[in-house]
C-alpha cells in the first residue's frame, strides 16, 4: 500500500485569504508550521523563529518566494483563517492509512484562547476532541467542538462511527456512560465501568463483540 504524506492531504484545504498581497501559498505556510510543531515549537512566535533559522533548508523542499520564510503575522493569519473542521477531516483521512486495532482513549480539551464571555453566565469556547492510541502513541482521530452548538457526546459518537478499526477498545470519561444515546453501530458492544485512575475512576470501556 502506498501511503500519502500529511502535506498531500492538506493541499485541498480552502484558502480564504484575499488574492491581493498574498505572498506565501497557504500550503507552504502550513508545511512550515507542521515541521515546527514536530520539532517541539507549538507557539506561533516560535514557529516564525524556526522558519527564519532554517529558511535555507526549508527552501530546498518548500516553495518560498525569494527564499523568504513566512513571517509571524503570516503564520498568525493562517492559523486564524484555516478551516479547522476541514483541517480535522483531512487529518483523519491521513491517519486512516495507519489505523489498527488497539485501545483508544477519547477525550476533549478546551482551547484557552477561544474562551468568550467568560464573565457571563454561559461562556463559549472551542474544544478539540481526540482519540489517542495507547499502544502506538498516535492521535488517531480529531474533531472540533463548539460548546454552544453541540455536545461532546454527539461528536465522540460521530468520530467512532468514522473510524476504520475493528475489535478495538475505547476508554471514555463517565460523561459518555449513557447507553441509550449510543448509535446502532455500537448496539452489540459491551459497556462496562472500569477504574482507570484515581482522578477518573468512572471511565467506561466499550468493546465491540
Amino acid at each position: 500500500m502506498a501511503y500519502q504524506s500529511l502535506i498531500h492531504y492538506l493541499s485541498p484545504l480552502s484558502d480564504s485569504r484575499h488574492a491581493k498581497g498574498k505572498r506565501h501559498p497557504q500550503l507552504s505556510t502550513l508545511s512550515v508550521m507542521v515541521m515546527a510543531m514536530l520539532c517541539g515549537h507549538s507557539e506561533l512566535k516560535a514557529m516564525a523563529r524556526f522558519a527564519r533559522t532554517h529558511v535555507e533548508l526549508l527552501a530546498q523542499y518548500i516553495p518560498l518566494p525569494r527564499n523568504k520564510p513566512p513571517s509571524y503575522s503570516t503564520i498568525q493569519r493562517t492559523s486564524h483563517r484555516v478551516d479547522c473542521e476541514q483541517f480535522c477531516e483531512q487529518f483523519n483521512s491521513w491517519m486512516a492509512q495507519y489505523t489498527a486495532s488497539e485501545t483508544l482513549a477519547g477525550d476533549g480539551k478546551s482551547i484557552t484562547s477561544t474562551v468568550k464571555d467568560n464573565a457571563e453566565g454561559k461562556q463559549t469556547f472551542t474544544s478539540l476532541v481526540s482519540f489517542f492510541g495507547q499502544h502506538s502513541h498516535l492521535i488517531r482521530q480529531v474533531g472540533k467542538l463548539e460548546n454552544d452548538k453541540r455536545s461532546e457526546i454527539d461528536l465522540v459518537q460521530e468520530l467512532i462511527g468514522t473510524l476504520r478499526i475493528d475489535k478495538s477498545v475505547f476508554t471514555l470519561d463517565a460523561l459518555h456512560c449513557q447507553k441509550k444515546r449510543w448509535p446502532r453501530l455500537l448496539s452489540k458492544a459491551t459497556v462496562t465501568s472500569s477504574p482507570s485512575s484515581r482522578t477518573n475512576p468512572r471511565s467506561i470501556r466499550l468493546s465491540p463483540t
